[in-house]
């Protein structure tokens, strides 16, 4: 399944990317993070008890009490993540510059491009022992996740989400994916819906 949905979701930016008549995606090897970036813009947890139901702040990736909040600088997550990634790279259809991906064994961050610097759009994990702010982790039942969100998500596919506007309809509003395989959590992904126009 998470190769399943790695492939998808490559063949889906491809179409993107031809489609708003850029060239095909080049992939580099290259593994520099955007230097221009600021050095940190990840900023502490401040709290971690009562939630309440699912909202915007969900949407932010943690990980030892640090967040890396959606549409934030991402040379912090990718300073975290390490080098060892593969780099796809292509011109922007919705903004100025390069969208790009970082793809890890483990997780794959995507980002757009903003007066040069390199926001984070999703953030994608399919491995390793992460955990979201709310305490899930992958391996966790279904029945866990909706215990820590919240009855506010549905279904797409293979997939249980939890959408900020809570309209399953709006491709346009951020949504938290959890990929169920079996069960279980297989990926989480926190997406920003950034550039996306219907």
């Amino acid at each position: 399944m998470k190769k399943i949905s790695i492939v998808i979701v490559i063949v889906m930016l491809a179409a993107v990317f031809t489609g708003c008549g850029a060239p095909a995606p080049t992939v580099t090897q290259d593994n520099t993070a955007n230097e221009e970036a600021p050095i940190d813009e990840a900023v502490e947890e401040t709290q971690e008890e009562d939630f309440g139901p699912f909202n915007e702040n969900d949407l932010t990736f943690v990980h030892e009490g640090v967040q890396y909040p959606i549409s934030t600088p991402a040379k912090p997550l990718l300073d975290l993540f390490g080098t060892d990634f593969e780099e796809i790279v292509a011109p922007s259809c919705s903004f100025v510059g390069e969208d790009k991906q970082f793809i890890y064994d483990f997780a794959t961050v995507y980002t757009y491009p903003m007066d040069g610097v390199d926001l984070i759009n999703e953030v994608y994990i399919y491995g390793g022992d992460f955990v979201t702010g709310r305490g899930i982790a992958l391996g966790d039942t279904l029945e866990m996740v909706i215990e820590a969100y919240g009855e506010g998500g549905f279904e797409d596919g293979e997939s249980y989400v939890y959408a900020v506007g809570g309209d399953p309809d709006d491709a346009t509003s951020p949504r938290l994916y959890f990929d169920i395989t079996d069960g279980v959590v297989s990926g989480i992904s926190y997406f920003g819906a950034n550039g996306i126009v219907l």
